[in-house]
């Protein structure tokens, strides 16, 4: 299916610390944490349709079960290999297809190096 979105392109970046309170613990490392954004529109989107500032990064699927438990500002929780969701008293355990863990570590400048040559 096709997805439009429509939004105001001049508004300014959303200002996140404001709602601070509603965001997981500022011990956890973030989408939000490790994504660059260059344009305030594709940022405010992005925090629209994703919640990158709720999902959380962690290292085992027992953290990731344990932080979305415990943690009701805590939307996903992600690992190398899985992706944690709960949605009211439902959790669902995702496990990635296509072997995300090498995409997801491999380094991008030499990906973008092989596939021009």
């Amino acid at each position: 299916g096709v997805t439009i979105v429509s939004m105001n392109v001049r508004r300014e970046r959303y200002d996140l610390e404001r709602a601070a309170a509603q965001r997981p613990p500022r011990s956890f490392k973030t989408m939000l944490d490790v994504l660059e954004f260059e344009n305030d529109a594709v940022f405010n989107n992005v925090v629209d349709t994703s919640q990158v500032e709720r999902v959380v990064l962690v290292e085992s699927q027992n953290m990731a079960m344990d932080v979305v438990e415990k943690h009701a500002n805590v939307a996903e929780a992600f690992t190398r290999d899985r992706k944690i969701t709960k949605r009211g008293n439902t959790r669902m355990d995702t496990a990635f297809r296509f072997n995300l863990r090498a995409k997801l570590s491999a380094d991008k400048k030499e990906r973008v190096t092989t596939l021009k040559a």
